[in-house]
């Protein structure tokens, strides 16, 4: 996660072995220096979620209720991070659709995983 963070702030996409040695340096610079947490926090607050929504925040407002209830409930939050890997299209289309929620299922059986 500190990698991902360190590439949303710089805004640095560039494909080379000279950006990544300068992103994981920094980034290993930032795991010394906070808390996993507030990373993971300061990295949701800002991130691309898809077309016009940076942040966990603008996330949130575009999650139909009713499919995946409330934010803060874990297939809420599943379809949140599920964002992050398949960012939502300007125009969704049921091929987005049909993707978006086979990772959110996924997400979801992974936490139930990693809950026993």
């Amino acid at each position: 996660i500190e990698q991902q963070f360190v590439r949303m702030c710089t805004g640095n996409t560039e494909v080379s072995i000279t950006r990544k040695i300068e992103e994981l340096s920094i980034a290993i610079f930032i795991s010394l220096s906070a808390k996993k947490s507030d990373i993971a926090y300061s990295y949701l607050r800002y991130a691309y979620f898809g077309s016009g929504l940076y942040g966990y925040r603008s996330a949130i407002t575009v999650l139909p209720e009713e499919e995946y209830g409330v934010a803060y409930s874990p297939n809420g939050a599943a379809a949140i991070v599920s964002l992050l890997k398949r960012p939502r299209p300007a125009l969704e289309n049921s091929n987005w659709k049909m993707a978006h929620q086979r990772r959110v299922r996924y997400v979801v059986s992974r936490q139930s995983r990693n809950q026993c």
